[in-house]
């Protein structure tokens, strides 16, 4: 297996786009992962190089004292969930000024660009999908 990333997944010496911060929670942002309505996700290293995937909120979410406590809640969630088919939580500073969330790194492609290279999945593996990140956060309280 050749130590070369692929072009498709975000290379160790990647750069982190112009006005990213440098660090969050004292880990060395070295490129963005991807953006969404909640807020960045980056391509971290700890201080001994573990690569993490570190969410960062958005500072209009941030400002939100409701998405504040329930990000903490999720935060709390999270920490107690440990499978298969979940990053495990590394850290997270959901009282920090831009709150965040560290987990393990995996590499691999997203299923947007798995999609945009092979088309549609077959239905078995939507399913295998589903069916891997389907994991309770706490217990049901019946229909939502």
């Amino acid at each position: 297996m050749s130590s070369t990333p692929s072009p498709a997944f975000p290379s160790p010496r990647a750069v982190p786009v112009p006005g990213d911060p440098h660090e969050i929670g004292g880990y060395r942002i070295q490129a963005r992962l991807g953006a969404g309505g909640m807020g960045v996700v980056y391509l971290a290293r700890t201080p001994g190089g573990r690569p993490l995937a570190l969410k960062a909120v958005r500072e209009d979410f941030a400002a939100d004292p409701e998405f504040r406590r329930r990000f903490a809640q999720e935060v709390a969630s999270a920490r107690r969930i440990h499978g298969l088919f979940t990053a495990q939580v590394v850290d997270a500073g959901p009282e920090d000024p831009v709150p965040w969330l560290a987990t393990a790194y995996v590499a691999g492609p997203s299923l947007q660009q798995v999609v945009e290279r092979h088309g549609p999945l077959p239905p078995r593996t939507v399913l295998l999908l589903i069916a891997g990140s389907r994991r309770p956060s706490r217990p049901s309280t019946g229909p939502a």
